[in-house]
């Protein structure tokens, strides 16, 4: 092929170099000669058919940009999947802390606003039973779409699992911590709720074996402080409970979270123990971080605008309130929270103000308007039928127009009115006690009004305590010395001057 190159520098240079090359090949001697590389062929080859090359080319150039855009959007795909879940995720977690810390602590201050919006909101027969189930029921709903977004991440099915276990789910709960369990074995969380699930049905040898197994894939303080700090937090124990908080979050400061949301919750967790025990300074500066950790949720601002309220930073909390109420999507919802706080203080103006920020025109925001109007306000009667017109079937409804009968000395629609509240709500224990306490004008129904909402919810406050005010102007002392003292010892924070007394 030397003697047949087109490039005249890799020919031979004469006839008399080719035929001495070729005597050399004939005595078995080293010629000049070389054969072509592999790449010097394929060149020429691809010179030769320089059509189907250019073909072949193209269609590699077209299946590696396919493949490259096909794995960027499955990239891109995947991080706007973490950016939606991640959120969620927390949100969900968030809600669920406070709402399931008011169910362990029924006479906390939370638990005494979480009741408060709870009336303003209704729809509840209840309400001690179902205090903190409404927002754990919208987590444990929202963290059901979440598993959906990412299936084989750990978080939402194990913060699922810990909402299905306040909700007394616990087959359901258990499935979730198999999951959770599924996409990371070494879950540390995880195995330790599943041991406290084996725990309560007996199997102590598998309840032991998951203990170990979160021992041995994590840090060990966790394990203790957990459980520890849950234990406190239901016992009212709020020193301890604050300082196990402290160490789940120093562990989890220490290296990375155990699980999505972890250390903001143990923040939060913290911070409402040391609200619950009145050191609302230090509950303020936990709120702070965990608010500047996680900006766009709604839970640290709002528990941070309720510990300056009880604060008496009223002003403050106020301010907090309304930059919150403004970036908020659920702006309705985050108005009733805010004016259950108010409601608490009796501080009506300011409740009237954030009932009337919600923008749907429905029976919950007309009842609310109608209930804490300025009395004879024409208005109040407007909103109270209002109220009725928009839902005919509650009772709540009902109890507060004739609420505005009754200011208005129209005793024959007090009385119709009742008989409708009675009728639509004669097993809601607070429909009983506003009847009772607005609707009715005989002593005896009173009272039997009285004792059929006890009778419903014991551990409802109000009933026992206008149940013995009404005893003892009856001359029933000490029938209304007990009753009073049963409402001081269910809700101690709110009769607290009466203690004394009592």
């Amino acid at each position: 092929m030397k003697a047949l190159e087109k490039n005249p520098e890799r020919r031979y240079p004469s006839a008399v170099a080719l035929a001495a090359d070729l005597r050399r090949f004939l005595r078995y001697e080293p010629i000049q000669a070389r054969a072509q590389s592999a790449w010097t062929r394929l060149a020429r080859r691809a010179l030769k058919h320089k059509g189907r090359v250019a073909a072949i080319g193209t269609i590699l150039v077209l299946i590696l940009t396919l493949g490259f855009v096909f794995f960027e959007a499955q990239y891109q795909a995947r991080l706007r999947r973490e950016a939606a879940y991640e959120p969620a995720v927390l949100e969900a977690a968030m809600k669920m802390q406070v709402a399931g810390l008011s169910m362990m602590v029924a006479s906390g201050y939370l638990s005494r606003i979480e009741r408060h919006v709870m009336l303003l909101r209704g729809g509840f027969r209840v309400l001690s039973r179902e205090l903190g189930r409404g927002p754990v029921e919208r987590a444990v709903a929202a963290l059901g779409e979440a598993e959906a977004i990412f299936p084989r991440r750990a978080d939402a099915y194990y913060h699922r699992a810990r909402g299905l276990l306040l909700l007394e789910k616990e087959a359901e709960a258990g499935e979730e911590l198999e999951r959770a369990l599924a996409c990371n074995p070494r879950l540390v969380p995880a195995l330790l709720l599943r041991s406290e699930l084996k725990e309560r049905h007996g199997d102590l040898e598998g309840a032991r074996l998951d203990q170990d197994w979160a021992r041995a894939a994590g840090e060990a303080g966790w394990g203790e402080a957990w459980p520890s700090a849950r234990r406190e937090i239901e016992a009212g124990r709020w020193k301890e409970a604050a300082e196990a908080y402290g160490k789940l979050i120093k562990i989890e400061r220490a290296g990375s979270e155990m699980v999505l949301g972890s250390l903001v919750e143990a923040l939060l967790g913290r911070g409402i123990a040391r609200l619950e025990g009145e050191d609302f300074s230090e509950a303020i500066e936990d709120f702070l971080e965990a608010k500047i950790r996680m900006p766009d949720s709604i839970q640290p601002a709002l528990l941070l605008g309720k510990a300056y309220y009880l604060m008496g930073r009223k002003g403050r909390a106020e301010e907090v309130f309304q930059e919150l109420h403004q970036r908020s999507e659920l702006k309705d919802d985050l108005a009733l929270e805010v004016a259950g706080v108010y409601f608490i203080h009796h501080d009506w103006a300011r409740m009237r103000e954030w009932v009337e920020k919600m923008k749907e025109v429905s029976a919950v925001r007309e009842r609310n308007r109608a209930w804490f109007l300025p009395r004879g306000a024409v208005e109040a009667l407007e909103a109270a039928q209002r109220a009725v017109r928009l839902d005919p079937g509650d009772p709540m409804a009902h109890c507060i127009l004739g609420l505005v009968y009754s200011r208005q000395g129209n005793r024959a629609e007090v009385e119709n009115m009742a008989q409708k509240a009675l009728a639509l709500g004669r097993e809601n224990a607070y429909v009983r006690h506003m009847v009772s306490l607005v609707l009715l004008s005989d002593a005896g129904e009173k009272i039997e009004g009285f004792h059929a909402a006890i009778r419903l919810d014991p551990d409802l406050p109000w009933p026992h305590e206008f149940l013995g005010e009404l005893l003892h102007s009856r001359g029933e002392r000490e029938a209304g010395y007990a009753a009073v003292r049963r409402a001081i010892e269910l809700d101690p924070k709110s009769y607290a001057p009466y203690t004394t007394v009592f």
